[in-house]
């Protein structure tokens, strides 16, 4: 049986809870004499163009954070592999207790099928972890009918992201934000297209860090020598043909066979 475990970062959504946790911490609503500044992943134009009964001044002043790129490092391009060999792993039952607390991206259903390989005589299950380094280009838009507000979060936001945000987001993480990588366009942006006027400004910066995939083979019996060839080659028994429809939760985790493909769990 194969389980695979992902492990990876959505850092837009990450950005958008620490910067309302600022907000709150700095008093933004108090200060601005109650105005509140809408923080989302989801633009406010978007929101505007998907329904009329949204009035457009309802949704400003707003901060927008979004994902415009994700690609490898530009500093690793030349380079064929990211440069994270694959290792092996051993995980006890206390291991895969943990997963989800520790970041993975699996079900609670997925941990107890994995649990349930663990026998009296076999207290370890082997396999392969795969790591990626990638870097995601984010951009921070402030949109607000008045210039000095923008302004005035502007400057918040950019103070944020070249100091204590960057350090959070580092803090006991595989990630780095380069100072060089941060831009800023503060001014000359505007927008009329929604019955208001608006301002705009715009932050962007670079964010390198590890992507993992770890491979449970519960067929592999030890750690040998070959087990990068075997776990790749029984993985791919679980590959489903290209016409097989994907039903979601109705796996049965088998391999696949003529006629009958699988869909692997996990």
């Amino acid at each position: 049986m194969i389980f695979y475990l992902n492990k990876g970062r959505i850092l837009e959504e990450e950005i958008v809870r620490i910067i309302k946790d600022y907000f709150t911490a700095i008093d933004l609503a108090d200060d601005y004499n109650g105005v509140s500044v809408n923080v989302t992943n989801e633009h406010p134009f978007n929101t505007i163009n998907g329904s009329g009964d949204i009035q457009a001044a309802s949704l400003f002043p707003a901060v927008v954070v979004t994902t415009y790129e994700e690609a490898k490092p530009v500093k690793l391009a030349n380079l064929p592999e990211s440069g994270i060999e694959p290792r092996t792993w051993a995980w006890t039952e206390e291991d895969v207790d943990r997963l989800i607390e520790e970041g993975y991206d699996v079900t609670p259903k997925v941990v107890e099928k994995i649990k349930g390989y663990y026998t009296a005589e076999r207290d370890k299950l082997y396999g392969v972890c795969f790591g990626a380094v990638r870097q995601d280009r984010i951009s921070i838009e402030i949109w607000s009918e008045n210039i000095a507000l923008k302004n005035q979060i502007y400057e918040k936001i950019r103070d944020f992201v070249c100091c204590m945000m960057k350090r959070i987001l580092e803090e006991g993480k595989e990630l780095t934000i380069f100072d060089d990588s941060i831009y800023g366009q503060r001014s000359n942006t505007f927008n009329y297209d929604f019955g208001v006027s608006l301002a705009g400004g715009q932050i962007t910066f670079e964010a390198d860090y590890v992507i993992e995939q770890s491979v449970i083979d519960t067929d592999l019996a030890d750690l040998n020598g070959k087990y990068l060839l075997e776990v790749i080659n029984h993985a791919k028994e679980y590959a489903d043909t290209t016409r097989a429809i994907i039903r979601l939760g109705s796996g049965n985790g088998e391999p696949a066979e003529p006629g009958n493909p699988g869909t692997g769990e996990g």
